[in-house]
């Protein structure tokens, strides 16, 4: 791969980002991974059950993903005994109006990926997120407007929520802790934000923030 890039790893240096796919905190879930909507249980780095604090340690992922794993399965399973339910279904929004601009899925989930790796990644500046909130919700204003018709554009809908609530929760944490780093926070504040934040989205779409008491050093940061 890195001759296909002219790169010479006897000469030259290999190049190597960050990967990405840690989302620390996660959905609210009690200890069998049930979460406050019906039918919905997650474990490993989707949930916020205490196991991970904040980093995320492979190690810890093994051990919650076969703990939990079995704990949610169980749970899930008796639960679906005998009461099945019908799962909803994607329906077409009504065909918008001829002066809805016209929105190119792909173009969006690109320049998302690229605004959350440059903005929301591993260093972030209260500048930095104040302009990528803007902008999701920019995007997720006129891809509302059009209405989501399939499954794409479902699943870029649940992928802007997800990066508004992490770059909210970011913006919110005024400090460094675990691998969240705020280059104009740079330091780790106990006395302050040893606590953790929690966020819902409001009935009107709003993003709702909580934010909890400070922990003893026995507790746990979700957030």
């Amino acid at each position: 791969i890195c001759r296909a890039f002219d790169i010479n790893i006897a000469r030259n240096a290999i190049p190597v980002r960050p990967g990405a796919h840690y989302f620390v905190g996660g959905v609210e879930a009690e200890l069998d991974g049930r979460t406050s909507i019906p039918g919905l249980w997650v474990i490993g780095e989707t949930a916020a059950t205490g196991f991970h604090g904040a980093n995320r340690m492979a190690s810890n992922s093994l051990l919650e993903g076969a703990v939990m794993g079995r704990r949610a399965g169980a749970h899930a399973a008796d639960e679906a005994t005998g009461s099945p339910q019908n799962l909803p279904s994607i329906v077409p929004a009504p065909r918008s109006a001829d002066n809805t601009p016209r929105i190119h899925l792909d173009d969006i989930l690109y320049s998302l990926k690229s605004l959350m790796g440059r903005l929301v990644g591993v260093t972030r500046t209260a500048a930095g997120l104040n302009e990528a909130l803007q902008r999701i919700g920019l995007w997720n204003h006129f891809l509302m407007r059009s209405g989501p018709r399939d499954r794409t554009s479902c699943e870029l809908v649940n992928m802007l929520t997800v990066s508004a609530l992490v770059g909210t929760a970011a913006q919110q944490r005024q400090e460094s802790r675990g691998t969240h780093f705020r280059t104009d926070h740079a330091e780790r504040n106990d006395e302050l934000w040893c606590r953790n934040i929690s966020l819902s989205i409001g009935a009107d779409q709003s993003i709702q923030t909580e934010v909890g008491d400070i922990l003893t050093p026995t507790d746990k940061v979700t957030a």
